[in-house]
């Protein structure tokens, strides 16, 4: 993020072939690599699906780690989503 910044939400668009169940942790933090698990989603994905998270963190760097899935990991785009300044 080039310096601390909150943030509160991400919004992940899936880019799988073949679907099936996945299972995806977002980790943050003010250092590199960030090591605070911010969330951790599980279920049934596939291709176009829209993956959203909430929160209230201030992070520097983000990690997308994915487990566990039946394919190739790749995402169509990720969207930080900024709180509202103060």
């Amino acid at each position: 993020m080039g310096a601390p910044t909150r943030i509160d939400g991400l919004r992940l668009w899936v880019d799988q072939d073949p679907p099936g169940s996945t299972f995806h942790r977002i980790l943050g933090g003010l250092t590199s690599p960030p090591t605070e698990v911010l969330a951790e989603l599980r279920g049934e994905t596939a291709w176009g699906d829209v993956l959203e998270v909430a929160g209230d963190w201030t992070v520097r760097y983000l990690r997308v780690e994915t487990v566990e899935s039946p394919s190739w990991v790749a995402w169509l785009d990720i969207k930080v989503l900024l709180a509202p300044p103060d």
